[in-house]
């Protein structure tokens, strides 16, 4: 019977580890198909105010029907670390008149409102900043994302087709360290094959 202890404990071990390295996830993956994600708010050019509600929400990505990446980055957070990672994708990122290049916009969700984006409104130039639509018929299309609720940032990066490229899941906003901030940007935009 002693000798079965020490693989049992092996076993418990290994079985533990397996818990721990699995990755944290949140929204959709690599491979699957971006849908409509409608919009309440827009701060920032070109479409400052544009989405006010007047009207009903705009869909963001019905209006970026990609030639290139387009980067959506979900919040439930705003903090010096959200505002390093606009500030690092703003110049990496076209404006959203230009034809060219890839796009980039924030989608704020859980609580955060207008008035909590401003801050990054001043870090942002190419970067939209919005509010996810409240409404309970939009709500349907924002929970196709699949975004985890313990995540204070989610990027979801897609292409043509609306077809998923690469994601990024942060437990907390702390975990957006310059690594990952690059790594998330040079999805955007690739070194060029030498």
């Amino acid at each position: 019977m002693k000798p079965l202890l020490p693989v049992l404990a092996v076993a418990l071990l290994a079985c533990d580890s397996a818990a721990v390295a699995e990755e944290f996830k949140s929204g959709l993956q690599v491979g699957e198909n971006c849908g409509c994600l409608q919009v309440e708010w827009v701060v920032g050019w070109p479409y400052k105010d544009q989405f006010s509600g007047k009207f009903g929400p705009g869909c963001m990505t019905c209006t970026l029907a990609p030639a290139s990446l387009v980067a959506i980055i979900f919040i439930q957070k705003v903090d010096d670390n959200v505002a390093n990672l606009v500030r690092a994708m703003d110049p990496k990122v076209t404006g959203w008149l230009s034809n060219e290049g890839p796009k980039a916009f924030v989608c704020a969700v859980g609580k955060l409102g207008h008035d909590d984006l401003k801050p990054l409104d001043e870090v942002s130039t190419n970067v939209a900043l919005t509010v996810a639509a409240r409404g309970r018929e939009w709500q349907k299309n924002l929970d196709k994302y699949k975004l985890n609720d313990a995540a204070a940032v989610t990027v979801i990066v897609y292409g043509q087709q609306s077809k998923v490229v690469a994601n990024f899941a942060f437990r907390d906003t702390k975990d957006l360290d310059k690594e990952r901030v690059a790594e998330i940007v040079k999805v955007l935009r690739p070194e060029p094959a030498k």
